[in-house]
């Protein structure tokens, strides 16, 4: 037969088919029509219940308060933090791993004697009220910041820099002396001088609500309707149009009215989640896959034990403290805190400065940290004794703490673990009042359990150095090292990156091998959300804050992600 042919009867040798399987084709067709008409439906249903929940808006819940718009503020509540980023932009802004990029500015030099920094603005970008954003803004701000000097640490920071306009998009700032930590200064949100200008920073924060919330960010700021705030999209945001049209901020009180507002589908996230929240919250997202529980290490959050090296005190002695220091298991401690990250020194993994070398400084050995009191002559009084003496006295130290139920269960893991060396551990838990009134100030304690918090930059002058040892300085283990001091020195000088990399290398090595603090770990931030944001949340952050930095280009999807195969 031809090809011809074939071709010809190729109809009716297909008909044939189906005929003789006619029950067969119509089965199939049957399944395949039925399929469709469940997707359709299915998309139709999930298309409805994303309009109904969503509607173009998203709902951010925060177990937190609302008070004041001011971004300058000390102590803003994780709200107010939201809030800034939706409405308020800095000349720079820094990554989760401390790299710089210009935001409200367009470039910047720095002179060669590292004193003075001049910034060339964006053009054309305007406030939310259609002022265009100028030079002169920026110093309204830095005044704003000098005015309130003795009451926060940017505006004393502030206070020794000179600030001048050049036109309308030059502005400079001269340092009394050379400070490469500066910088961070410069991720301050800037506020309109149309508004701000001739206010000092106490009457602004008198002024609150007042004050018009007008600022350059990705949001419009709406109205405020009791605990809910409604912002909308900023249209003409330098950065581009953000994607979610409308955000509404809602706080609450308490988690218990947080989880209910996020169940009923009132708000599509509900942030900060406690370590002592998280375990229902995971269940429910391991039972319905529209939950998600979202995490960022918070890398310049690290949790220490703190040892007073004043005279008198048992952290004077150096043996003890890397006994001390080689006896906590991080590890174990790790597994009590959800989501934490094993800290190694004063940098999380993620900072720029970062050197691996102190990982191996004080890895856990009960057997090394037996060795260490020995050779001090602390030794067990007799066979099966709980605890090692000298000189007829029981070696034994206070630790104080901040009484929380995560610290508390903490404070016990530690007291047993110094017990399997021969330590006696006196637990104190103390509430906050105590801890600013007696502790920090008369430095009242022999060992701390502390949170410290960190900037971006690697400079941490403030924490470390000897001159800052009395308060309000903030290094309050008393350490006077002369290395430190000099490396610390050096490293504000510096304003050439590597230089900083290889300094502040040194620094961390140095801090560590002293042993006057037992670096922990860094904590996480948790969010819970709807599975149906489409955005970037980095696994490691400074401060909550950084969690928001492109949230323009965040998007609501048209459902579910991937609801077809679940």
């Amino acid at each position: 037969m031809s090809l011809r042919d074939i071709l010809w009867q190729y109809p009716w040798w297909v008909l044939g088919i189906y005929h003789r399987f006619e029950r067969f084709f119509l089965i199939i067709f049957g399944v395949l029509v039925g399929v469709l008409a469940y997707l359709l439906l299915s998309w139709q249903v999930q298309s409805r219940i994303t309009r109904t929940m969503f509607d173009g808006q998203l709902r951010y819940g925060f177990v937190s308060t609302y008070d004041t718009p001011n971004p300058l503020r000390v102590g803003a509540t994780d709200a107010e933090i939201f809030v800034g980023k939706l409405l308020f932009n800095g000349l720079i802004f820094a990554d989760e791993s401390g790299n710089i990029f210009p935001e409200l500015a367009e470039t910047w030099s720095i002179s060669p004697d590292g004193r003075e920094y001049t910034f060339y603005l964006k053009r054309g970008v305007q406030w939310h009220d259609s002022v265009e954003f100028t030079a002169k803004d920026v110093a309204t701000t830095f005044a704003l910041l000098q005015s309130g000097a003795s009451e926060t640490v940017l505006g004393e920071i502030a206070n020794d820099v000179e600030v001048g306009v050049r036109g309308l998009y030059e502005v400079t700032f001269t340092l009394k002396q050379v400070n490469a930590a500066f910088l961070e200064l410069l991720a301050t949100p800037i506020l309109p001088d149309h508004i701000y200008g001739g206010i000092t920073f106490s009457r602004a924060l008198e002024l609150g609500d007042s004050l018009p919330l007008v600022g350059t960010g990705p949001y419009r700021f709406v109205r405020k309707e009791g605990s809910v705030l409604l912002f909308n999209a900023n249209r003409q945001y330098f950065k581009g149009a953000p994607e979610i049209r409308t955000i509404q901020v809602s706080t609450f009180p308490s988690y218990k009215l947080a989880r209910t507002a996020f169940l009923s589908g009132k708000v599509h996230t509900i942030t900060p989640i406690s370590t002592t929240e998280l375990d229902e919250l995971e269940q429910m997202s391991n039972v319905s896959q529209r939950i998600l529980i979202q995490q960022s290490v918070q890398s310049n959050n690290t949790r220490v034990l703190l040892f007073n090296v004043q005279e008198g005190k048992i952290g004077k002695n150096e043996y003890i403290r890397h006994a001390i220091a080689k006896a906590v298991n991080r590890e174990y401690i790790m597994s009590l805190v959800p989501g934490s990250q094993e800290a190694y020194g004063p940098y999380g993994t993620n900072s720029y400065v970062y050197s691996s070398t102190v990982e191996a400084i004080h890895r856990h050995s009960v057997s090394e940290a037996g060795a260490l009191l020995e050779k001090e002559g602390w030794k067990y009084p007799y066979s099966g004794a709980p605890y090692r003496v000298k000189s007829d006295s029981e070696l034994q130290v206070t630790m104080t703490f901040l009484d929380s139920e995560i610290s508390r269960e903490i404070a016990l893991e530690i007291r047993k673990q110094l017990a399997r060396v021969g330590i006696n551990v006196i637990l104190k838990g103390i509430e906050s009042e105590s801890l600013l009134q007696n502790v920090l100030p008369q430095k009242e304690f022999e060992l701390l359990f502390l949170e410290i918090h960190t900037g971006l930059d690697p400079d941490q002058y403030g924490l470390w150095h000897s001159t800052q040892s009395t308060f309000p300085g903030l290094n309050l283990s008393g350490q006077m090292s002369p290395k430190v001091d000099e490396l610390l020195e050096k490293g504000r000088l510096q304003t050439n990156r590597l230089g900083r990399i290889e300094i502040y290398k040194q620094f961390q090595e140095v801090l560590v091998r002293d042993a006057v603090a037992v670096f922990l770990y860094h904590p996480s931030y948790f969010e819970a959300s709807f599975d149906i944001i489409d955005r970037r949340l980095p696994q490691s952050i400074s401060e909550p804050r950084d969690r928001y930095t492109d949230i323009h280009l965040w998007k609501l999807l048209p459902g579910w992600r991937n609801w077809q195969t679940r």
